[in-house]
């Protein structure tokens, strides 16, 4: 079970970045990428974070609460600088996609 708590937490803090990530497009880049952010949201995160839940209620088990701490402490900076917001914006989706990678491998091992 700490497998999937360990998952789901890392995803939740992936999905509070996106999600500025998101608000950032539409502000400050004329929602350019708008949608291909709010697909990776809507069906990638928040579909595995669903997904992740379905599955601890599945094995009787619950979240640990110390997740819901941890994602309400994020503290997210206003980036004022358009080359910073892009390279923020690829490390994130860099890492996302590692994660993605690494999780493939713990869940089929």
């Amino acid at each position: 079970m700490h497998l999937v708590n360990n998952a789901f937490l890392q995803l939740a803090i992936f999905a509070v970045h996106m999600e500025q990530t998101r608000l950032d497009e539409a502000t400050y880049e004329g929602s350019r990428f708008l949608l291909q952010y709010q697909e990776l949201e809507e069906q990638g995160l928040y579909w595995l974070l669903c997904q992740l839940q379905i599955l601890t209620r599945d094995l009787n088990e619950d979240l640990t609460e110390d997740i819901a701490d941890v994602v309400k402490g994020i503290k997210i900076l206003e980036v004022n600088s358009r080359a910073v917001r892009h390279i923020r914006d690829y490390i994130l989706l860099r890492q996302l996609r590692e994660l993605m990678y690494k999780l493939v491998v713990q869940f089929t091992t």
